[in-house]
């Protein structure tokens, strides 16, 4: 199956599936972006710097029936970007080198760490941070190191579900410009303190921990970087997205980068070999859950033995691939809860399955009027100035009617999913 057009049932903006039709590897095509006006052209800019889709867009040779103002919008994105790319190399060194001195080990995890393989160049990535993995009993270590140069922890949001630590900021005297590759934005630090987080998943891959222990050095833009080795950067990248999608947060453009490693290796047997040698079954199992996202989306080609590791993934879940394989990106549009569905058939004990239930249908918290909400297009906290009466009904009405929505759509869905397997067999 590969993404040409967003099913009916799908509320995915016309300029998005142009945008996808145009990344797709094997079969692209610019029929549907040649002919957005003006101002879908905007809404897909801004949708793709938050999706991290615009450097792969402006990088294709082609840019035929573009509107001027656009070619030269995405040029200009790729020289900011290529002049940013020195600020992530100065700014990892001077990192990795006050870890080094305090005699903290670390990898390196996905940003430039993922060209040539997964991105043609560093220099054509968005990037905004930098993520570490360190040993659980050494982030206290990295923390203080990292402060000795300036960095300090971000204290006004949650990090109870993250797999890292407080983001780590110093900014400085520079303020948001409406720029997204802008060259002299800082980049934040994330201290990782796990590869796979099963608190938040209630899935158990206590394999992935062996990770560390195959770690490498790999010379990327004249630095000598420790990082995963390749096979299991492929594990942790595809298990990354797996987290994602599962927490319903945004996968697209790793499912894009995941494609074009994938194509890329396709005919690479020693690979493979090594693949099928180092993974065990059940973690191959879960990464090609990722593998079949990509190959949908962006229509990337498998080797012959992934495509036998997804024939042999239990019927349910080669069934939620085949029916709701792209509900993830029409959840950054519209909330879903598709992925329940998915999440429900990898787990293996009832109490966790009663988890996930509550987790996705019941409310994580109470209402409260005062939590200012973010403007993710203009990078900003936004904090309402009615009263707290007015505050709180808003909030609860606004909820009520989203998360009753949402249900009612992941329901109804469900139950067409369901009748439809019945009918077929």
């Amino acid at each position: 199956m590969a993404y040409q057009s967003a099913p009916k049932s799908l509320s995915i903006p016309t300029e998005v599936v142009a945008l996808l039709e145009a990344l797709h590897l094997r079969n692209p095509t610019d029929h549907r972006l040649r002919h957005l006006s003006d101002e879908q052209w905007q809404r897909l800019l801004r949708f793709s710097d938050l999706a991290h889709l615009t450097l792969p867009l402006a990088s294709r040779n082609r840019r035929d029936g573009f509107p001027e103002w656009v070619s030269q919008r995405l040029t200009k994105n790729l020289a900011d970007n290529t002049e940013r790319f020195q600020r992530v190399k100065s700014t990892y060194l001077e990192a990795a080198n006050i870890l080094d001195q305090f005699g903290i080990p670390h990898i390196v995890l996905k940003g430039f760490t993922l060209a040539p393989d997964y991105t043609r160049s560093p220099s054509q990535r968005q990037q905004s941070d930098l993520d570490f993995y360190c040993p659980l009993d050494t982030i206290p270590r990295a923390q203080l190191a990292l402060g000795s140069i300036g960095y300090e922890p971000e204290k006004t949001v949650n990090y109870s579900r993250a797999d890292h630590g407080p983001t780590l900021l110093r900014l400085g005297t520079w303020s948001w410009r409406g720029n997204a590759f802008d060259p002299e934005m800082p980049l934040s630090i994330e201290l990782h303190f796990c590869l796979w987080n099963e608190k938040v998943s209630f899935l158990a891959l206590p394999e992935i921990d062996e990770f560390w222990g195959r770690r490498e050095y790999r010379s990327i833009e004249g630095m000598n970087v420790p990082v995963l080795s390749q096979v299991d950067q492929l594990g942790y990248f595809s298990m990354h997205i797996l987290r994602n999608l599962l927490a319903r947060d945004s996968i697209v453009h790793h499912a894009y980068e995941l494609a074009n490693f994938l194509d890329d290796r396709r005919l690479d047997h020693a690979f493979w070999n090594n693949w099928v040698m180092t993974h065990s079954q059940h973690l191959r199992s879960r990464e090609v859950i990722a593998f079949d996202l990509a190959r949908q989306w962006f229509g990337c080609s498998f080797p012959d033995v992934v495509e036998r590791q997804l024939q042999e993934l239990p019927e349910t879940q080669r069934a939620w691939l085949d029916h709701f394989g792209e509900s993830a990106i029409e959840g950054s549009f519209v909330e879903n809860r598709d992925v329940a569905w998915l999440h429900w058939s990898l787990l293996e004990r009832d109490e966790d399955k009663l988890k996930l239930i509550r987790k996705t249908f019941v409310p994580n918290q109470l209402p409260n009027p005062d939590r200012p909400f973010v403007v993710l297009s203009e990078k900003k906290i936004i904090s309402s100035t009615s009263n707290r009466f007015q505050r709180l009904l808003s909030y609860t009405t606004r909820r009520t009617l989203s998360y009753s929505a949402s249900h009612l759509r992941s329901l109804y869905r469900c139950a067409r999913w369901l009748a439809h397997r019945q009918l077929s067999s």
